[in-house]
């Protein structure tokens, strides 16, 4: 599992000799959650070099996962799924039938959403206040009627301010069940 963000000091990632090192030495590993934004240019090195060898799992919530595909991930991670399933499915459809233009154009619905997980780190518009992705999930989940349970410490439980503008969000981009 690459961070790549967590790297403040040490400005560590897996590097392809890293990861040339784990396939030589480490047989039983056969996956990867690699990739992001920080992580770009180095992913589309690494993932067609060593795609036969590692199943790799596209980390950047979607930022990268059309590039990722495209190079040979199987697969990525997806917050929204747990609560719009059939959206992140249809991303999926698309991806594998090879409709990348198609399927950029699709995900990138989910930006407004996104911001909610990245503050101004994501876009320069209106300023949210930051909350673990977990809080932003639950509180998605309570939109759509199911329960996520308990945001752990010591990270919060969004605001009720901050779900309203949440799921205005969710109207916005055109969630299409509130119920699932």
């Amino acid at each position: 599992y690459d961070q790549p963000w967590r790297g403040e000091g040490s400005g560590k990632t897996i590097d392809y000799q890293l990861l040339e090192a784990v396939a030589e030495e480490f047989p039983s590993v056969v996956s990867l959650k690699y990739g992001g934004p920080a992580v770009y240019v180095p992913m589309i090195t690494m993932i067609p070099a060593f795609c036969d060898r590692f199943a790799f799992i596209d980390n950047s919530l979607g930022f990268c996962s059309t590039v990722g595909h495209i190079h040979g991930s199987r697969s990525f991670i997806a917050g929204p799924v747990l609560w719009w399933p059939k959206f992140e499915l249809h991303y999926w459809d698309l991806l594998e039938s090879g409709k990348y233009a198609e399927a950029e154009r699709w995900h990138a619905r989910l930006a407004p959403y996104m911001h909610f997980f990245m503050g101004e780190e994501f876009t320069t518009g209106e300023a949210y206040d930051y909350y673990f992705g977990a809080s932003v999930i639950k509180a998605s989940l309570e939109y759509v009627g199911l329960k996520g349970g308990p945001v752990r410490q010591p990270f919060q439980e969004m605001s009720e301010g901050a779900k309203s503008a949440l799921f205005k969000c969710l109207d916005e981009i055109g969630f299409d069940g509130r119920k699932v």
